[in-house]
């Protein structure tokens, strides 16, 4: 299922400070954690990113009205989003390539995932992912970001940079467009074949 950027926004724009600081906090504790390790992979980074993002947004979002965190299968966790019109969304944490594709090892599930088709145990909704982008020796964060998917790049993505701020529709005033006023002059509303003189 897809969603528009604008009504993705206008759902998660009340978390997007908690997202965003759940994600930095995450790569903070991350980079305090570094040193414990020998030889540090990239899936190390990823694994270990992603479980203390997704603790911290247990922390900041659990208990607030419209949102679950929920382990799916495989132990992934994910992030479920319910808007006061009863629609839904889910996300999910993960690290992003320099091109803004998502990085993760491409199992059935992930592509399908990714393709936004039905999988056994999630939700049939527009599924987000809440990615972050590193420099090319993994040692700091670049960005954070959210996306829609479809496949494994980013159909649309915006930023969750602390500048940046978006007004959802329902705040925004309301857009009238006048009617037309048709205003009929009086050589118009002559007969064929009437001349003016």
């Amino acid at each position: 299922m897809l969603i528009s950027q604008v009504v993705a926004n206008t759902y998660l724009l009340p978390h997007h400070n908690d997202m965003r600081e759940s994600l930095s906090v995450a790569w903070r504790k991350w980079q305090g954690m570094r040193g414990q390790f020998g030889r540090v992979f990239p899936r190390t980074i990823a694994n270990n990113v992603h479980d203390l993002a997704m603790n911290e947004l247990a922390m900041r979002l659990g208990s607030k009205p419209g949102i679950q965190i929920f382990l799916g299968e495989a132990d992934r966790f994910f992030l479920t989003v319910k808007a006061s019109d009863g629609e839904a969304l889910i996300v999910r944490v993960k690290q992003l390539t320099p091109g803004f594709e998502i990085s993760n090892y491409p199992t059935r599930r992930a592509r399908r995932f990714n393709a936004q088709l039905p999988l056994q145990g999630v939700l049939n909704v527009p599924r987000l992912t809440l990615g972050y982008r590193l420099n090319t020796d993994r040692s700091e964060l670049l960005g954070i970001y959210v996306g829609l998917s479809k496949g494994s790049k980013l159909v649309w993505k915006y930023a969750l940079s602390e500048s940046a701020s978006v007004v959802p529709l329902s705040a925004q005033t309301e857009l009238k467009v006048p009617e037309p006023v048709v205003t009929l002059k009086p050589d118009v509303l002559k007969k064929p074949g009437e001349n003016d003189g």
